[in-house]
């Protein structure tokens, strides 16, 4: 496609203030899951009603370019969505709970599993069932009519027709045989691992109905019943008391994760907007734009502040790599 090319972008779709306000969320989040743990929960809820917001207008776009004609979503707009919401999705893999935070049953964490079932069902609709090739077909409509009206108004259009979106660095196409390959694995892969967590969450629900059944309650542990192991867990000058909590737990692994989702996403977005040449997605001064970027920056701003405020930094802490303990600070 002609760099000379350029195609109307969805601002309220990923407008600047939208993606800033997004990217500082995700920041925030991953910051708290590992210095300020007991907020964890606020933060995983803004961040999934973020998400949610993303996926609701990214499927009411679908639907009205398909019956709407004064509306055309772009193949690489759908991709550039995912990413988007893929950022939210694994930037707090991280923290007290981790990936076991559905084991609590919390709403939140229930949630959450919803919200990704039917993003990943989504993604397999639009790589594996023909929903990439609806949309480029109602693409090439729409610009066709567009090329046919320049023509009747006098005005010569250079832009092909027929070009294809870029999907991924190196200007690779959506229609190529790796991107879409790529694209029907993590799909089905992502809507296989959402189905193995809802039986997760059922199998504990079974268990925890069983035991009630039978009037097994797991009594609440006390300072005299905790094993000495744990009891070094527990950071100085709490070893007692109300006060008491545990050191923050840390795992490694999953903030390598965590931080590599985050730029991966970033650049990704960024990367797509300009390779495909998206118009009018960098106006910061509208209503839709602004929320978005005051709560997100704000958010980061309030949380590094008080990280630092507490010198959360330095507090002791117990590092895990694989799920297995590796030291304590």
């Amino acid at each position: 496609m002609p760099p000379s090319c350029p195609q109307e972008g969805t601002p309220d779709l990923y407008g600047i203030g939208i993606r800033v306000g997004l990217y500082t969320q995700w920041t925030s989040t991953l910051l708290v899951t590992i210095f300020r743990q007991e907020e964890e929960a606020l933060y995983r809820v803004v961040n999934i009603h973020l998400q949610l917001a993303v996926f609701a207008c990214l499927v009411l776009l679908t639907v009205n370019s398909s019956h709407d004609g004064n509306n055309t979503l772009h193949p690489c707009e759908v991709v550039l969505s995912l990413w988007l919401l893929l950022g939210g999705a694994l930037s707090s893999t991280t923290g007290s709970e981790g990936f076991l935070y559905l084991k609590h049953k919390k709403l939140a964490g229930l949630a959450r599993l919803a919200m990704y079932t039917a993003l990943a069902s989504y993604a397999v609709w639009f790589w594996v069932g023909g929903g990439l090739d609806l949309v480029q077909e109602r693409e090439r409509f729409m610009m066709k009519e567009a090329s046919g009206q320049d023509k009747g108004n006098g005005r010569e259009e250079e832009c092909d027709v027929g070009r294809e979106s870029i999907a991924w660095f190196g200007r690779a196409g959506i229609d190529s045989p790796a991107i879409r390959n790529f694209g029907k694995a993590a799909s089905i892969g992502g809507l296989a691992v959402c189905v193995g967590l809802i039986g997760y969450c059922l199998y504990n629900f079974w268990i925890d109905w069983q035991d009630s059944r039978r009037g097994h309650y797991e009594p609440a542990s006390s300072d005299s019943d905790m094993p000495t192991s744990n009891k070094a867990l527990l950071a100085p000058g709490r070893a007692k008391g109300k006060g008491q909590r545990q050191r923050p737990q840390t795992e490694i692994t999953l903030v390598a994760v965590s931080i590599g989702a985050i730029i991966l996403s970033v650049t990704s977005v960024e990367y797509m907007i300009q390779a495909n040449s998206l118009e009018g997605v960098n106006g910061i001064f509208a209503v839709g734009q602004i929320i978005p970027l005051l709560v997100g920056t704000m958010g980061l701003l309030t949380t590094v502040v008080s990280i630092f405020w507490e010198s959360r930094i330095f507090e002791p802490r117990c590092i895990r790599i694989f799920g297995r303990h590796y030291k304590c600070t």
